[in-house]
């Protein structure tokens, strides 16, 4: 090339004019061609799109093989945007006010229905018509309904050898079945009716005809099917822990059939690597979880009162797909010891009831047993509580309200079993009191309070001679004829 360029200047002159004419015309923004975006009218007169201080660097970009194309795409959106804006801009002032505040609505209303679907709750399916059915702040859907129907189960401590539990039958149709299961652990389930009068504006409730008998075959030193919880949850199946193996049964409970109960979870003590099953006292429902406590009392040696565990402290989180959590409730325990005015390290709160609330986004325990004097099991019902707690959510907060005057209050009973009427609001628990008499025989009662400590229903006996410790209620629903 330099040869040719020696032998040849005047060649040379016309290359460097050529090379100095192409960059001037790579650098004038009239001359690079523009891409025309898919769907846009060609120009007709000046360039629709507004000019834009990246023209220059995006022609020489695209004239080295670079994407114009993209810029020019964007130029579109901001042309018809700004369009877009014109002619909303040019519209009536009140034709925008009603477009704006439809928007709005139609944002609330989303809202609205995401709250009342919210799976933080299970859904409540109804056969029949409830009436007064609404949704109140937070889309928690409440039902005004006069009759709730009751389950309950007993726990015994030893039943059926029990002296309070009625002997197998010797003859008749059941004779064989009773042989059958001669020697399987059993317990009570009775069925029963929570009617409120609009006439006299009072609760009252009937059980229906004698218990009857629910056994399994598991048993942890010939005992079993004590059992001490029973929930709603997952489809509206009943399910039931037995405090002494850990196991939580389903359990089918019709008029007119035999009980069943089928075993579907283990729940091992403590943390989880305990070789025992827990000793679950008390159950509720949180988001689409059940959990399930103890008594929240650790283990003491009585004579070297020195601490043997603290596995009554671990609660339990069953997730829909049976999955189980375990978690550390030290913490929260002694809120609530806290907020009882326990002060002895030796004293201790016993738990048997503690219900979640999605309306208050609030624990509610109402404890069995409270001492400020250390445990001893002589002593130990002669300390019934007399107070409910309320906490927060993370146990930051906590208070109590004085339970009102009862019948059974000059009788040591302790509350055994706390449920919310399932109204939707959580304004009222149905409570169960328990005692063990003297001469070693059993006496429970139900009655129902407010939270703010106001009495609904004075205590009702249930069926004598049997410790009921829970207790589960939904609305009963009448067809429209």
């Amino acid at each position: 090339m330099r040869r040719v360029c020696r032998a040849n200047p005047n060649l040379a002159a016309v290359g460097v004019r050529s090379m100095k004419a192409t960059v001037d015309a790579i650098g004038s923004p009239s001359s690079v061609p523009r891409v025309q975006p898919p769907g846009v009218p060609p120009p007709t007169g000046a360039h629709p799109f507004p000019p834009h201080p990246g023209d220059v660097q995006a022609k020489l970009h695209h004239s080295s093989g670079g994407g114009a194309g993209a810029h020019y795409v964007g130029a579109a959106v901001r042309y018809y945007s700004n369009k877009a804006a014109a002619a909303w801009n040019a519209r009536p002032a009140r034709e925008r006010r009603a477009v704006f505040f439809f928007l709005v609505f139609l944002v609330l209303v989303s809202l609205s229905v995401a709250q009342a679907v919210d799976t933080s709750a299970p859904a409540v399916a109804h056969a029949g018509i409830l009436p007064n059915i609404g949704l109140q702040a937070g889309g928690v859907l409440f039902a005004d309904v006069n009759q709730y129907a009751i389950v309950a189960v007993a726990d015994n401590d030893g039943s059926p050898s029990s002296p309070t539990a009625p002997p197998p039958p010797t003859d008749g149709p059941d004779a064989t079945e009773a042989k059958r299961r001669r020697g399987d652990p059993a317990t009570a389930v009775i069925s029963g009716k929570l009617t409120f009068s609009p006439a006299t504006k009072h609760w009252s409730v009937e059980w229906g005809g004698a218990p009857q008998w629910i056994s399994a075959m598991f048993a942890v030193g010939g005992r079993g099917m004590e059992l001490s919880t029973l929930q709603y949850w997952r489809d509206d199946k009943l399910y039931a822990c037995d405090d002494r193996t850990g196991i939580v049964y389903e359990l089918t409970v019709h008029e007119g059939s035999e009980p069943t109960a089928v075993p579907r979870f283990i729940l091992p003590d403590g943390n989880g690597n305990v070789g025992r099953g827990m000793r679950c006292e008390w159950s509720t429902v949180k988001g689409d979880f059940l959990f399930l406590g103890s008594t929240g009392k650790a283990r003491i040696d009585v004579r070297s009162r020195g601490v043997i565990d603290t596995n009554a402290m671990w609660v339990k989180s069953v997730s829909p797909l049976g999955e189980v959590r375990h978690m550390d409730w030290t913490l929260a325990y002694a809120k609530v010891r806290s907020v009882l005015g326990i002060t002895n390290a030796d004293g201790y709160a016993i738990h048997e009831c503690a219900a979640w609330s999605r309306v208050h986004r609030s624990w509610v325990f109402v404890p069995r047993h409270v001492s400020n004097a250390a445990y001893t099991p002589e002593d130990e019902n002669k300390h019934g509580s007399t107070v409910l707690v309320i906490t927060d959510a993370a146990f930051r907060t906590a208070r109590t309200v004085p339970l009102p005057p009862m019948r059974s209050s000059a009788t040591p009973f302790g509350v055994t079993e706390c449920k919310f009427v399932p109204n939707g609001r959580d304004d009222a628990l149905v409570i169960v009191k328990a005692v063990t008499k003297a001469d070693g025989t059993f006496e429970s009662v139900v009655a129902m309070v407010s939270l703010d400590g106001r009495l609904i229903m004075d205590d009702a006996p249930m069926p004598a001679g049997f410790q009921f410790e829970a207790l589960e209620l939904r609305p009963m629903l009448h067809s429209a004829e």
